[in-house]
């Protein structure tokens, strides 16, 4: 059975709205456009002493594994800002193509 454009989830008017214009061009999004994205992005940085406690215990027991049976459930990183939402035109996402590549495929 083939999925129609109603059984696809919505993105109601007033959610719109706040997603504002386009990131990349500025436009409005129903400006020249049938399709966009939605992406959404975090800032992160790692935990560089989460990070050297880890890997300190796995130089003690030797064994990369084992440091991660023995190690606590440490934030390796942490979410410096965001997660914010952007729009994005289809027709503008090829100035900023290197990050389609990223999106995974729908299985």
């Amino acid at each position: 059975m083939t999925a129609t454009i109603d059984d696809l989830p919505g993105i109601k008017e007033s959610e719109l709205i706040k997603l504002g214009p386009c990131a990349v061009c500025g436009e409005p999004l129903l400006k020249d456009g049938a399709t966009f994205y939605r992406v959404t992005l975090s800032h992160c940085a790692f935990d560089q002493r989460a990070l050297s406690r880890r890997v300190g215990l796995g130089l003690m027991v030797g064994s990369d594994a084992l440091a991660r049976v023995f190690s606590p459930d440490d934030d390796l990183a942490k979410v410096v800002s965001g997660p914010a939402e952007v729009v994005v035109h289809e027709r503008c996402a090829g100035k900023i193509g290197h990050l389609l590549v990223l999106m995974p495929e729908e299985k």
